[in-house]
């Protein structure tokens, strides 16, 4: 998240498209800046969460793979 003085659309254009989450300007309100920050965090679990699903069923597809393999 980048907190800046900067109200230009092009700053904030920069700022997201070199990889910030998101954008705030000053002054800014203390429950915006939360509840930015309770998003970015939830996202992040749910990142976690895919990112776990998916490497069980690389997993399972290999193991898979090694079975068939097996019996041929």
């Amino acid at each position: 998240m980048l907190v800046t003085g900067d109200t230009t659309p092009e700053a904030r254009d920069l700022a997201l498209s070199a990889g910030a989450s998101d954008f705030l300007t000053k002054p800014f309100d203390a429950t915006d800046v939360l509840l930015r920050i309770r998003n970015l965090i939830d996202l992040r679990r749910q990142y976690h969460d895919v990112h776990e699903e998916v490497v069980r069923h690389q997993r399972a597809l290999r193991d898979t793979q090694i079975e068939m393999a097996e019996r041929l």
